[in-house]
């Protein structure tokens, strides 16, 4: 669905699909000062900060540390982040 598209079933308060409604149609973060997106009553808008959760921070930092720990042992690690 296009961000037009999307829009005009928000103006409606048509029903949105889940992914669409789960989706973030900004182009940058943070959206653009003329994005219509946030001005509509029925939007809600968050950023994008659930990696700064504590809890998240803590599993990031131990999956790093797992993940040099496999390339020193010389094992592929579980989350590459390119693989050849």
């Amino acid at each position: 669905m296009s961000k037009t598209g999307i829009m005009e079933r928000l103006r409606r308060n048509a029903a949105v699909p889940w992914f669409v409604k789960h989706a973030e149609p900004y182009r940058s973060v943070p959206p653009e000062q003329d994005s219509p997106f946030p001005r509509l009553d029925n939007v809600v808008t968050t950023p994008h900060n659930a990696a700064l959760a504590v809890g998240c921070m803590r599993r990031m930092a131990i999956q790093a540390a797992m993940a040099v720990e496999d390339v020193l042992s010389r094992r592929t690690p579980k989350w590459p982040v390119s693989a050849p």
